[in-house]
Order: C-alpha cells, then structure tokens, then sequence
C-alpha cells in the first residue's frame, strides 16, 4: 500500500503556532508538542500520512481504524435509492459517526454529501463530500453558513441526499440523570427540510465518548472540542452500532407548523431507536415451560357437534365460515379443539397457559361464538362471551372472568350490566394470513348484539403481550391511560397486578407529539423492528369508541399486560355499527335504545312533582 503523496497544509493537524517573546512564550513553545501529542494531533498527522491517496478517504480512515459497521440488511433497505432526501443523525463521538453514515449511505446510492463543521474542511479529501459549516458565530461565519445552506439546499432539491447531525455539537454526559444527553436540534433545519420538499430519514449510532471526554465538557467547551482527536483515536476495532428509521414523508411532517416543534419531535423520534439496543429496547420474554398441545379432535366428531346444534345458533355465514353460539354443555369436542387452539394461537404471540389446553372453570358457563370452516371441517377462530346480567345474578361479581384481574366493584357492575364481557378471543394459526377470519368473527358479535339488543356495552381484557419489548408496551400503555381512559368508571375497578410503565423525560415527550393511533403505531412497529405493531383487536375496539378503565399483568398468562376496555355501543359512529352488524341492525339496536331513553326519560317525569311543568 502507497503512502499519501499528496501535499497538504503544513499546519494540519497542528495548534497555532505561539507568538510573542518572554517566558511564558518560551513555555507555550515548548510545551506545543507535548499537547499535540495528549490530545492526539500527532498521531493524527502520522496516521493521515499512511493512509494512500486513492479511492473513498472517509472510507479508507474507518478501515485504518478497524471500525466495524453493525448494521441490519432489513435497516440498509429502508434508504431510498433516489429523490431528495434529509438524513438527521445523533452526534455521539464527533468525526467517526460522519464517516460512518457517508459510507452507509454510499452502500445504497452515491448522491450523498454531508453537512460538516468547517474544521474537517481542512482536511483536502473531504471537499467533495460535504458542504461546510462555521459553528462558531460572528458576521463571517454567518456569510459562510448562509451560502453553504443555500448551497446544500439545491443539492437536495436537486434530488440528492443530504446527511445532517442537527445537534452541531457532540452528545455530553448528563452527570445527574447519569446518561448521554443529545443537545437540542437546532430549529433553523426545519426550514431546510420544508423547503426542500424532502423524505427524512433518521439514523442511530450506539455508544459515546471516553469518560475523560465527559468530564472535559463540563470543565470547558474548548477543552472538549481539542480532545475530539483523542477520541477519535482511541476508536481502533469498535464495533459500531447503527439503527436506520421508517422514512417519514414530507405529508407527516406538515402538522409542526413551528420550527422548534419538529425538530424535537425529529430528536426524539431519533433517540428512540437508540433503545432497540438498551435494556429497554429488548424483546420481551417468552412464555414459560409448556407441556405438549393436545392432540387435535377428530373433524368427523367436530361437525357432527356443529350439525347437532339448533338452527338458531348460526349467527351468521360467508361461504366457506360460518359463526356459530353455543353452550359449554352442547359442544364437548368443540371447546376441547377450541382450547386446544386458543393455546395454540397464544403460544405464536409468546402468551398462553402453558397447558395442552387453553380452559378453565369460567368456560363452562360462559357462551363460545366460534368460526367453523365447512369446507376443512375444523374450527378457524372463537371468542369467550360472557352475558353480564345472566353471570351476575348466577355468580354475582366472583363469577366474571374478568374479576381474576381486576377487582371489579358493584358501581361498575351496575354500569355495564346490559353488555356482554368479550375474551380469549383468537384465530387459529392457519387462518392468521387472511384478514376475513377476524372480521366474521366481528360480525358475530355484531349478529349477537342485534339478535339481544339489550346489549349496549361491551367490556373486557384486551392484552399487550410480553413479545413486545418493554419500551414498545410502556409507550402503548402511556398512550391510552392519557388519551383513552374514562377517569370517572375507572374509579370502580382496580388491577390486581399494576402494570407500571418505564418512560423517561425523553420518550414522555415523544409521546405528548404523537397525533394519532395510526401515528402510535408506526413508532411500536418502529421499535419492534417491523415484527409488531399496535394490537388489532385494541385498535378495533377504540374504534368503536372504545375507552379504558385499568392495566394488570397477568401472572398466570406468560405476563401479558391487559387492558380493560369497555364500549358502549350506543356512542359507536354509524359507520362503525353498520359495518359490523348490517344497515338495518343498526338501525333496530338504535331504535330499541331511544324507546328504552325515552320510556326512561317518562319514567322520571311522572316521578317528579313539577313533571307538568315539562313539555
């Protein structure tokens, strides 16, 4: 390998030389070298010197360091190979982590320049690669700010890609909160990205300075910034971390109307991928130890069950599935398969019993809506309903399934006592690729509440499984306790296992910009990697209109958190309602609700004194 030939300036990688006579010139003389050498400049002039003079220079530095790239196939795939395009990045070493993304983005197209302190500009090999900028303030560093971001700008809009550390300064340990603080992003790059037009893209680098560098920060900011060569150095062999993000379209930034805003959400939205790699950031355990599934029931034995029963438990049908209600007592084989299949089914999503089947005591008295496929003659899909009235007149409260996590007093009792508890509801594995599965299921229900229109609530556990990375289930928790809760009902039931939530300042910020539940749910299935997003029975549910009450763990079913969701259906859009129970059963179950209002609202007026006084 050739030594670098090129010329370069003599005082690169040198401090300025001491003017002036007297003693404490001659010192400051004579000590110049010992500092260049402490603070590494003299082995960054004898390292530049080795490296040769030909292909990528940013490159050709991170193989003489021996740094490792860690980056995933599925994470390279998400840069766009074309179109303008905003890269922001934490700040975390200083030099090492712009290397890095240069040649990240390199891998997946060549239209890439950086936005770089003016310092690196003295370093010949780097003109072509970035546009420079002065950190330090004064009128000429305005100038010169002022024609590279006009500069960086018609690059983009041009169609190339632009790598940009917003923080301008490099990440400092917060000594109180005991862990690496990224600086604010500066608010002025808001304007570069809506002017632009361009996609962003955000990226993670894992890790920090020494803790010499730490210290040196709170001690001086020049100090700081003349250590950043040490560091540098002392980068030989690092295995360094990257996290690229879900491109964010232009169209899901416009809602920031205020500079400021976006780009914390940007910051934020950036720091939470560092978490991918922290404690909070790691997958959930799975369940505990499990004995074997039973074997399956003979599908002879199924439909000759599913035949036997009564006309009227056909609830509703699409060729080939057909929903059907029954109770424990008609169908033996049946819940057999169904709790075969229940755990089955929890076991894929690292949830379950553990046990060969998925039942219990409260199964046997409570009704089973089940999906039967005609054709495979085997069962795609249940649900476990409980009608709360019939349960508490037989059980009083002890005899809901849902009092095993919550402990439910009679308040809420005598809330939601005209609805039906909903549980253990699942699609069988095979059935999982199709979205009709769980939409017959829906319609089930929606026939249930039409053929009992007294059915105005429904209510139960919805669960958070233990396969999403904690910081992922805190978020979702966080979420709804401060945008779906219902203060007033939720005072009437508490969880037997508090599910507690772990979110710093940080993502409590994040998660106070989040518009929606759409929007949620691309930052969970941000963090889980592209594995998991929002549950879709908990977004169905909300859909309806869906409120929350509590959240427990649950101990004995592998620690999902559930949470407690009760819809009233008399307050579920029109579109909704139709949608799952028909035009016309829709319009019956609102009928019967205004009568029952209505009869309610005559009741009152003949037990009042002044109801003459009413018109």
């Amino acid at each position: 390998m050739n030594q670098r030939t090129s010329v370069f300036p003599s005082d690169l990688f040198r401090l300025p030389l001491v003017q002036g006579g007297g003693l404490k010139g001659m010192l400051l003389r004579q000590a110049t070298p010992w500092v260049e050498k402490w603070i590494g400049l003299e082995e960054m002039r004898l390292r530049y010197g080795q490296l040769t003079g030909e292909g990528d220079f940013f490159g050709q530095v991170l193989d003489h360091l021996g740094v490792e790239l860690e980056l995933s196939p599925q994470d390279l795939e998400k840069i766009p190979l074309t179109g303008p395009l905003v890269i922001l990045a934490n700040h975390p070493f200083g030099a090492l982590e712009g290397m890095a993304l240069q040649q990240i983005l390199r891998r997946r197209r060549e239209d890439v320049k950086l936005l770089a302190n003016k310092f690196l500009g003295l370093v010949p090999d780097t003109a072509q690669s970035c546009f420079f900028v002065n950190p330090y303030g004064g009128k000429e560093a305005s100038r010169e700010n002022l024609a590279s971001l006009k500069a960086s700008m018609a690059w983009v809009k041009e169609g190339g890609a632009l790598g940009i550390f917003p923080s301008g300064e490099v990440a400092q340990m917060d000594l109180l909160r005991g862990e690496l603080a990224e600086a604010p992003w500066q608010a002025n790059l808001a304007r570069l990205i809506r002017k632009t037009g361009a996609r962003v893209l955000l990226v993670h680098f894992q890790g920090q300075n020494s803790l010499l560098f730490q210290w040196a920060g709170h001690l001086n900011s020049k100090l700081k910034t003349a250590l950043l060569p040490r560091e540098l150095l002392n980068k030989f062999n690092l295995s360094l971390k990257a996290r690229i993000g879900t491109v964010i379209e232009p169209s899901k930034l416009a809602r920031y109307e205020e500079d400021g805003a976006l780009m914390d959400y940007l910051r934020q939205r950036c720091l939470l991928l560092g978490h991918l790699e922290t404690g909070k950031g790691k997958v959930g355990a799975g369940p505990r130890s499990e004995v074997p599934l039973a074997p399956p029931q003979s599908p002879e034995d199924l439909a000759a069950e599913v035949a036997a029963l009564p006309p009227g438990a056909k609830l509703t049908e699409k060729a080939p599935l057909e929903v059907y209600l029954a109770e424990a007592s008609a169908i033996p084989k049946l819940l057999a398969e169904i709790g075969r299949l229940r755990e089955a089914s929890f076991r894929q999503a690292k949830e379950g019993t553990g046990k060969a089947r998925d039942l219990d005591l409260f199964d046997e008295y409570y009704q089973h809506l089940f999906l039967w496929d005609t054709e495979a003659k085997q069962i795609a899909g249940a649900y476990r309903l409980g009608p709360a009235e019939e349960i508490f007149r037989r059980f009083r409260k002890k005899g809901f399934y849902l009092h095993s996590l919550f402990k439910l007093q009679t308040p809420f009792l005598q809330q939601v006592r005209p609805g039906l508890e909903l549980g253990r509801s699942f699609v069988a594995p095979e059935y999982q690729k199709s979205f009709a599965p769980l939409m017959m299921l829906w319609k089930g229900i929606g026939a249930y509440v039409a053929k009992y229109p007294q059915t105005r609530y429904l209510f139960g556990p919805v669960s958070i499984s233990a396969d999403y990375r904690p910081l992922s289930r805190s978020l979702m928790i966080q979420y709804l306790k401060t945008r779906c809760f219902d203060e007033p009902l939720s005072r009437w039931v508490k969880p037997r296992h508090p599910a507690k939530m772990g979110l710093g300042t940080e993502e409590k910020a994040l998660l106070s910009k989040v518009g929606d539940l759409d929007e949620l749910g691309e930052l969970v299935l941000e963090l889980e990697a592209g594995r998991l997003s929002v549950p879709i029975l908990l977004k169905q549910y909300l859909k309806l209109g869906g409120k929350i009450l509590g959240f427990n763990l649950d101990p004995d079913f592998s620690d999902v958190a559930d949470a407690l969701l009760v819809v009233d259906l008399c307050h579920t859009p029109d579109k909704v309602l139709e949608k799952y129970m028909g035009k016309e059963e829709a319009l019956g179950f609102r009928a019967y609700w205004q009568a029952q209002a209505q009869a309610s609202e005559q009741e009152a007026l003949r037990d009042s004194p002044f109801g003459f006084l009413s018109c």
